[in-house]
């Protein structure tokens, strides 16, 4: 559902790590993302050395599958300030997350997430926590159990319709059957915020609308002479 894997791994030198901390000072947020950035150790060790004391300014924003963020991980991370950390949970149930995030548990991901809600709740600066879910004919019928998991600990949501381009083999757009099939998993998915948090109708309203207009641009360019 990312580039990584597709393309050539571009690691960044170490030289940037190593002049990062000259803009620290002025810097208001960092945003770390693409693949799994935790399982880099250069991320891990600049997320150790992030001080809120020289830096309190500053914040990092973190896109991330939560495999590595482990209650211990998180004990060595005291003075590290998060604005946003999105963690990409993409299914609602243990045996869909096996299949869609493959070699992870959902149940050691979860007490991750709560490892960090408990962070959060010690520590002196809040942010917030986000589940994201990239929507997908393996994992759209999971969505109400996915959006139960974020509304008991209380965490925002983010669904995003799955790129065609970052994962041409799962490409279902030209299957209007499967677009319709996801699609009312998605209008499922509307009437729980309806009922449970409506804050998140925009985000299910945003998805919906992405899975019609990648599916529409797909049959605009089957359909031409």
């Amino acid at each position: 559902m990312c580039d990584n894997g597709r393309t050539p791994r571009r690691d960044l030198a170490d030289s940037v790590w190593e002049e990062l901390p000259e803009f620290m000072p002025t810097l208001r947020s960092l945003t770390l993302l693409g693949g799994e950035p935790l399982a880099i150790q250069n991320t891990m060790r600049f997320l150790r050395d992030f001080d809120s004391d020289l830096w309190p300014d500053a914040v990092i924003d973190l896109v991330t599958n939560g495999s590595l963020l482990t209650e211990k991980v998180l004990e060595k991370l005291g003075k590290c300030s998060f604005g946003d950390l999105t963690v990409s949970l993409n299914a609602g149930t243990s045996d869909v997350y096996e299949q869609v995030q493959r070699g992870l548990s959902l149940k050691a991901v979860l007490e991750n997430i709560d490892a960090l809600i408990r962070y959060r709740d010690r520590h002196p600066r809040y942010f917030g926590i986000t589940l994201s879910f990239v929507v997908q004919p393996a994992n759209a019928h999971t969505l109400i159990p996915f959006g139960e998991l974020a509304h008991q600990r209380n965490l925002r949501v983010r669904l995003i319709a799955l790129s065609g381009e970052n994962a041409p083999e799962l490409d279902f757009y030209r299957d209007q059957d499967t677009v319709a099939r996801v699609v009312s998993h998605l209008d499922a998915f509307i009437a729980y915020c309806k009922k449970v948090r409506p804050e998140w109708l925009p985000e299910a309203w945003a998805a919906r609308g992405a899975v019609l207009g990648e599916a529409a641009a797909r049959n605009t360019v089957l359909n031409q002479p």
